[in-house]
């Protein structure tokens, strides 16, 4: 599943008339071999034919009676694709002895490369077709979105472990994995590390959550356009004291933000005094502290911006025993943005 020139050539392990095997080499960048299921017995003496480099088989011929008595491949070059650029011609070497009648050649069509054999085969290998088709295109992802509830998204505050859903190309013929990059495992992680692994379209997988904070997931091969995710992890309390942020992301479009604090009896003569930090205090500013009013439940504070850069920023609350934490992700500014 790389993005390198594909160059299929075919390994024959042929014992005519008694034995046949067959594997698909890609011939990329490595000398790896990929061998099918064997028709016919266990009889007769291993042999090889075999295209040379950046060709691929292009068609058969041989002899054959009512079994198949000898077996030469055609070889043609490939294309800077999967595509043929010819038909090619008979490899030299041959397998098997010189009876029964010529047949073939049998070439493929529409430039498609042989891709593996079909036939009939007891004891022996009886008849013999070449299949002809163009590599299938590799899977890809195509999406990948944060399932919260109903809503799917691709950034998402949480405090519970959500669900990923991974799109692919095409449908999946089996299992499939596609490569997942993390750039902060301590907050949230796949379940499987460093890929998303599934038989269905989408695959859904469940994202494990940590420490508070965020993590971005980057999904898909190396020079795909990879498809981001973020997920922004928080702690909010309660039911003593609850802190909820009304953004997710401050973005060139944002003019405010705010924060609101709720407990969960009304507050005393005295009100509740609530301490606040930022995580971020040079970028996002937050009152040192603020009170809940005699008899009410809730109040709200107003967060600043003071700089253009991006960061993920923690708001935390402590009152009354209790701790809170929330999460806003701020994006870069330019400094116009800063002066709308």
């Amino acid at each position: 599943m790389t993005a390198q020139r594909y160059r299929p050539e075919l390994l024959w392990l042929l014992a005519l008339p008694f034995a046949l095997a067959l594997s698909l080499q890609p011939r990329i960048s490595s000398a790896a071999e990929y061998q099918t299921a064997a028709a016919g017995g266990g009889g007769g003496t291993t042999f090889v034919l075999r295209c040379p480099r950046d060709h691929a088989m292009s068609g058969i011929q041989g002899r054959a009676g009512s079994l198949i008595d000898q077996l030469h491949i055609r070889c043609g070059a490939l294309t800077a694709g999967p595509k043929l650029a010819s038909i090619g011609s008979v490899l030299a070497a041959q397998a098997g002895g010189s009876g029964g009648t010529a047949f073939g050649p049998f070439d493929c069509v529409d430039s498609k490369p042989g891709h593996g054999l079909i036939g009939h085969a007891g004891s022996f290998v009886d008849q013999l077709r070449l299949g002809c088709d163009f590599p299938p295109a590799p899977l890809r992802s195509s999406n990948a979105t944060l399932v919260i509830g109903n809503l799917r998204t691709s950034i998402a505050r949480v405090e519970g472990n959500p669900l990923m859903e991974v799109y692919v190309s095409s449908a999946p013929l089996g299992a499939y994995s596609i490569p997942v990059r993390n750039n902060n495992p301590s907050v949230a992680r796949t379940i499987v590390p460093d890929a998303f692994e599934e038989r269905r379209q989408p695959g859904v997988n469940e994202i494990l959550i940590g420490n508070v904070g965020c993590a971005s997931f980057d999904v898909g091969f190396p020079g795909d356009a990879l498809k981001h995710v973020e997920l922004l992890v928080e702690r909010p309390g309660g039911p003593a004291l609850t802190l909820s942020l009304s953004i997710v992301e401050w973005t060139a479009s944002t003019t405010s933000a705010f924060g609101t604090l709720t407990t969960s009896n009304p507050a005393p003569a005295a009100g509740i005094s609530v301490a606040l930090t930022s995580s971020q205090p040079n970028l996002a500013i937050v009152p040192a502290t603020v009170t809940i009013p005699s008899g009410t439940r809730t109040t709200s504070f107003e967060i600043r911006r003071a700089g253009p850069s991006s960061a993920c920023v923690v708001i935390s609350a402590a009152a009354v025993g209790a701790n809170s934490q929330s999460v806003m992700l701020f994006r870069a500014l330019s400094k116009a943005d800063l002066l709308k």
